[in-house]
């Protein structure tokens, strides 16, 4: 697989940065419809808001970049012809799930309390919309939390597509864990560069399956092909 970290961090990067401007639109439009309104009051408009139909609609294009990088992933893995497009396609609609829980359910329910907690408590709107992000970055979303959740969706499916198609082939299948190889490197996936390349059987033996470490990991097991290095495969760490 070529590498092509660098443009799903890239993508990562705009992803959640779209989030953060959609959460704090969204924020300021609740703010203005309960303006002058009791916590009380608020609390009865705001439960009428569907907020997370809210969010869908303003995260449309954030999906559609999403997949922009799973398109990127498959174009450069070996072999994704060995998945029907059916299946591909339902282990993406899982992947977006996922990301959706934690782009728009959670961030529903903080939004709504934080604006009506602000409001009993007599805040500022600019102090209830600091508060508010103040509670996302607990949950896990702030930018950087969530590039790391976008990069880490990216692993997800890239290990499920991985996984399926280790199904279809032979046991003596030989594999190389492919990506960079450096000071930033975890232990983990340093441990995996060095046992390439290895036979399916064998990496299922000892790791149980054909994932990588997934949160914010920079390589995969592949298929090993006949040019190691331009698949991706670095052998000695570098400086």
């Amino acid at each position: 697989m070529a590498d092509i970290s660098n443009e799903l961090d890239l993508l990562a990067e705009q992803i959640a940065e779209k989030v953060g401007l959609a959460h704090e639109e969204i924020m300021q439009g609740l703010l203005e419809l309960v303006k002058d309104k009791t916590g009380e009051e608020a609390l009865a408009i705001l439960s009428q808001v569907k907020i997370d139909s809210l969010m869908t609609m303003k995260l449309s294009g954030v999906f559609a970049l999403y997949r922009t990088g799973v398109v990127k992933l498959l174009e450069a893995t070996v072999a994704p012809t060995l998945l029907s497009e059916a299946t591909l396609n339902s282990l993406l609609i899982d992947s977006e799930r996922w990301l959706a829980r934690e782009f728009i359910d959670q961030s529903t329910i903080a939004i709504r309390q934080g604006i009506v907690k602000g409001i009993a408590n007599n805040k500022f709107p600019n102090e209830i919309i600091d508060g508010i992000k103040s509670n996302l970055e607990e949950l896990g979303l702030s930018k950087r939390q969530m590039e790391t959740l976008v990069n880490s969706g990216y692993s997800q499916y890239s290990n499920a597509v991985t996984n399926m198609m280790g199904e279809k082939l032979p046991d003596d299948t030989m594999y190389l864990y492919i990506g960079a190889y450096d000071n930033k490197t975890r232990l983990a996936c340093e441990k995996k560069i060095q046992d390439s390349p290895a036979t399916k059987e064998s990496i299922l033996s000892k790791y149980g399956n054909l994932d990588n470490e997934i949160w914010n990991c920079r390589h995969k097991w592949e298929p090993m092909s006949r040019d190691k290095q331009a698949q991706g495969y670095e052998e000695k760490k570098s400086a």
